[in-house]
């Protein structure tokens, strides 16, 4: 008999533990459904995505400040932030989407056939960027670079990615080799 009633016993706890989860209480509420709209910043919006850039006026300012404070030559600073506009479904700009900082550098120089003197300065004024708190560059930080020497009414262009720079510095090169490694890019 003992037998008969620790077995209908674990039956009956079987029987009772496979309903439980059918008779448990939630622990957590269940949310109420809201009738106000989420906010702008929450909801999706359909973007038709279009390459921008935006001037950064204040941001220029400061990096010129920045490289005349390392004692560089009136060299002046562009900066721009080069990414994507979110337009809707009307054509109008929602947002614009920063992904890097570009910079415009002008430099004036003596002579433009000096490319040690050119490319000395240009390692100064990189190594003055790189010292510029990335955190303060929209985006995720800095992208082109475009250096502008002048000597009176003549002008000499190279632009380059600023990965471009990095690869440059880490070989050590400095001067003419420098320019030379920039303007092949």
């Amino acid at each position: 008999m003992k037998k008969v009633s620790v077995l209908s016993l674990l039956l009956l706890s079987v029987a009772l533990a496979c309903n439980l989860p059918s008779l448990a209480i939630p622990l957590t509420p269940t949310p109420e459904p809201s009738e106000t709209p989420p906010p702008a910043a929450e909801r999706y919006s359909a973007c038709g995505w279009m390459w921008a850039t935006e001037d950064l006026p204040e941001l220029s300012k400061e990096l010129s400040a920045h490289l005349s404070g390392n004692n560089l030559p009136q060299t002046t600073v562009i900066a721009t932030a080069y990414g994507e506009n979110c337009l809707n479904q009307q054509g109008d700009v929602e947002y614009f989407l920063a992904m890097q900082t570009d910079f415009y550098v002008t430099i004036p120089v003596d002579r433009l056939d000096d490319a040690t003197s050119m490319g000395d300065l240009a390692g100064k004024i990189l190594t003055a960027l790189d010292s510029f708190p990335r955190d303060e560059l929209p985006g995720n930080g800095p992208g082109q670079v475009q250096l502008r020497f002048t000597a009176g009414e003549d002008e000499k262009f190279f632009w380059f990615s600023y990965h471009d720079w990095l690869t440059a510095r880490e070989a050590g090169l400095q001067g003419a080799d420098l320019l030379e490694a920039l303007a092949n890019k």
